[in-house]
Formats: C-alpha cells, sequence, structure tokens
C-alpha cells in the first residue's frame, strides 16, 4: 500500500517489474477493510460500492480481477461523495500484480479518481482503495473500463465496517501484527514480524513531532535483504493524511526514511511488506 502524496499517472509493468511502495500504500496498510481483505479480496467484474471510514492510519479495501497478460489497457475509476481525500491524494487506488505496484490513481476530476495500466503478466491483479483522510470518511464507487471477462457476479456492494490497520510489537521478540491501535514510537525501538503476502501487511506506530523543521530518522531494519531490495518492505510516514515521506534502501538489510515538518503533532510510521513469499522480522528505530 499506496501511497498518498507522491502519484502515478500511468505505469506499464512486465513480469520482472518491482514494488514502488504506495504511497500509501502507501503504503496502503493494510489490513481487513470495509469489504474485502488483503488475504480474501472482493471479486471485481464490473461495479463495486463501499465505505472507508477517515483514518489517519489507513482504512482499506481490496478487490481482485484476473488480467490476461496482453498488454490491454484498463482503467479503474473511482468516484467519491468527498472530494478532499481524492483532492489531496489522502484517499484514491493502488493496483497490485504479484506483489509489485503497478500504478497508483491520480486525479480525474474533483470527485473522481483513475487508474490506468497494463501488463505483459497474466494472473490476478489487486485492486486497494485506501483512506487516510484524519477526519472525512468516504462512500466509494469504483468502475472499470477494458477489464476482461470475469467469473464473478457484475455489482458487489461492500460492507460499511472499516477496521483499524495493523499494531506492531511491544517487546524485544518479533510477533505478528494485528487488529488493533498504534503503538507509541518516540526514541528507542520496535521489533516485529511481518508475513509474506502479495496483498501487504502493514504494523503501524505514532511519534510526537515538535514541527519545528528539525529532521526525524527513521531506520527498519530486517533479517531478508530481498524484501527492502525491491522495495516490497519498507516505512511509509504520514502527518494529517498526508505522506512525508517512504523509505528507500540504506544497506543489505536496512532501509531508512528521513523527514521534516512545519506541522506539530502525531506522525504515523507505517512498516510494511508486498513481499509474495518472504515474512520479515524486523527493528524499527527513530532518532531526532
Amino acid at each position: 500500500m499506496a501511497p498518498i502524496g507522491l502519484r502515478h499517472a500511468i505505469v506499464a509493468v512486465g513480469a520482472a517489474s518491482l514494488l514502488a511502495l504506495p504511497a500509501v500504500a502507501s503504503a496502503a496498510t493494510l489490513t481487513p477493510s470495509s469489504g474485502g481483505t488483503q488475504a480474501n479480496p472482493t471479486p471485481l467484474s464490473g461495479t463495486v460500492e463501499g465505505h472507508l471510514a477517515g483514518n489517519t492510519g489507513g482504512a482499506y479495501d481490496y478487490f481482485q480481477f484476473m488480467y490476461p497478460g496482453d498488454s490491454t489497457p484498463v482503467t479503474l475509476n473511482l468516484t467519491s461523495n468527498d472530494a478532499t481525500p481524492l483532492n489531496t491524494g489522502a484517499a484514491g487506488l493502488n493496483v497490485y500484480q504479484n506483489g509489485n505496484l503497478l500504478t497508483t490513481s491520480s486525479a480525474s476530476g474533483p470527485f473522481a479518481d483513475d487508474a490506468i495500466f497494463t501488463s505483459s503478466t497474466a494472473g490476478p491483479v489487486v485492486v486497494q482503495v485506501f483512506n487516510y483522510d484524519p477526519t472525512s470518511s468516504i462512500n466509494f464507487t469504483l468502475s472499470s473500463s477494458g477489464l476482461p471477462a470475469q467469473p464473478a457476479a457484475t455489482t458487489t456492494t461492500a460492507p460499511s465496517t472499516a477496521t483499524a490497520p495493523t499494531t506492531g510489537s511491544t517487546g524485544s521478540s518479533a510477533t505478528t501484527g494485528t487488529s488493533g491501535h498504534t503503538l507509541a514510537l518516540n526514541g528507542g525501538s520496535e521489533t516485529g514480524h511481518l508475513a509474506a503476502n502479495s496483498g501487504g501487511v502493514f504494523a503501524t506506530y505514532t511519534l510526537t513531532y515538535p514541527g519545528d523543521g528539525s529532521a526525524e530518522t527513521l531506520t527498519l531494519t530486517t533479517d531478508d535483504a530481498t524484501p527492502l531490495a525491491t522495495s516490497a518492505a519498507g516505512i511509509n510516514v504520514y502527518q494529517n493524511g498526508v505522506l512525508l515521506t517512504t523509505s528507500s534502501q540504506s544497506g543489505p538489510f536496512a532501509a531508512t526514511a528521513i523527514f521534516t515538518s512545519n506541522t506539530g503533532g502525531p506522525v504515523v510510521v507505517q512498516v510494511f511488506n508486498y513481499d509474495p513469499s518472504a515474512g520479515i522480522n524486523y527493528t524499527l528505530t527513530s532518532a531526532h
């Protein structure tokens, strides 16, 4: 999951493509959603409707369809009843195949986003609808054009109950993230475990930032270098629903995110793993 603020218009990706993480989603997020989940996305064959609550840590809905791998362009259109989250990039679409980000949506109107992609790889494609707006919930409609015939029904209505993203760990040993509150992170370090999942798994932390423009450095180290090298694993940093930065690899087993802001208050740090085959044990540290 991603991602917000850094949007791609059209990205053509083949079988060898690497994951460039969602700005959201980034980076996101990301855990059980208002409808389909990362492990069990809702089939997409026509038009679907759903609801995502406002959540600085991210709320998500997942859909999936089969793609023939013939490079046929597919356009996904997201419309919302509230223009603000789309216009700020706090809400939108991420499109994944085999754990790789194909594209992130961009604005096509005050109440609409479009994501257009092609691929030379056949197989399932996962569509993540996200909302990182801290105050605005959205009712959305997701439609498509150029989508091949699918075995699912043509219209699905997603349930309206959204859940929070995964939490990180609290102890010194690795742990899997579970649905719940975010954990405080101010100095020191946190450890955890994220399982392999092409739809993305996440751990979410918060830290208090003074808003004085000073640099904050977040470092993620893992026991497996591959997810970091392919950008399938890393860090997204958000404030008030806006992506401040996404980490970049700083060593074989490390990724670093450095940010500054003139706004004081909570900052959300999301650790993610979109690798379809490699889980990671990680340590996250912050330094101001």
